[in-house]
This record gives C-alpha cells, structure tokens and sequence, in this order.
C-alpha cells in the first residue's frame, strides 16, 4: 500500500508459493465487523486471495483458487467482498467466515477483469476480457 502525501510504502504484502514470492495483480481496502479492523484483499498471479490486517501488517487467511489469476476484488459491504478471475468465475466471500464462498458465479464468455458495486441497486457489475458487461 502507498501512502500518496509521503510518497512512502506502507504496508506490502508478501506471500510466498512453492519457494518464490507470489506477484499481486488486484487489491481492495475493507473492514471486517468492527471498523476499526481495516483490511487488504490481495488476488495474486498464483489464483490465490490474501486477506491482511492492515494494523498488524499480517495475513489474516490465504484463500487458494484454482482458477487462475484473480483479476479484480471490490468490497460489497463491511463484512461481504467479491473477487473475479481470469476463469470467469465470480466469488462473493464474508470475511467472518473464509471457509469456503457463499456464493459463486461462472461466467461462460471470458475473464472477468474489474468489478464494481454499486450499493443503492445491491448489483456488482461486471466486465469480462471479451468485452460483455452484465450484472449479478
């Protein structure tokens, strides 16, 4: 994470995969139930998804997928966050609870390379690689 004002790193996230560090492609800042417990999702090269405490500067959980890279994360809600991959798969996960996804969407046409929520309709849009846009 950069801190713009100071031009400085402030928090990196490192994970390491069979010996070698794994590369960030995606990032997303959340809370989990209380506020002041900030966190980082980080989707990685590997397919994995790194939940961080920003306070401790420490991995929370390290949630394998075996689809690919996860291209893009977005916060749903203080607790609820999505995440896309280059598999077109769409996972949306509860931080209070990292077990598994509670729900998933597959997207048959291509990745799905960004994301965004848009609160007042409670829809998370969606653009894929191939150019098709489409809500869930």
């Amino acid at each position: 994470m950069w801190d713009v004002p100071t031009q400085t790193t402030v928090f990196e996230v490192k994970t390491e995969k069979g010996g070698r560090l794994e590369e960030a492609v995606s990032c997303a800042v959340g809370q989990r139930e209380d506020p002041s417990e900030k966190t980082m999702m980080v989707g990685t090269e590997e397919g994995d998804l790194v939940l961080s405490d920003l306070a401790s500067q420490r991995p929370i959980a390290v949630l394998p997928h075996a689809g690919g890279p996860i291209l893009s994360i977005c916060g749903l809600s203080s607790t609820y966050f999505a995440n896309s991959s280059s598999d077109g798969s769409l996972e949306k996960w509860d931080s209070r609870n990292l077990s598994s996804p509670v729900a998933k969407f597959d997207q048959q046409t291509g990745s799905i390379t960004s994301l965004a929520f848009d609160a007042n309709r409670g829809e998370i849009f969606c653009g894929s690689r191939d150019g098709s846009q489409f809500a869930v």
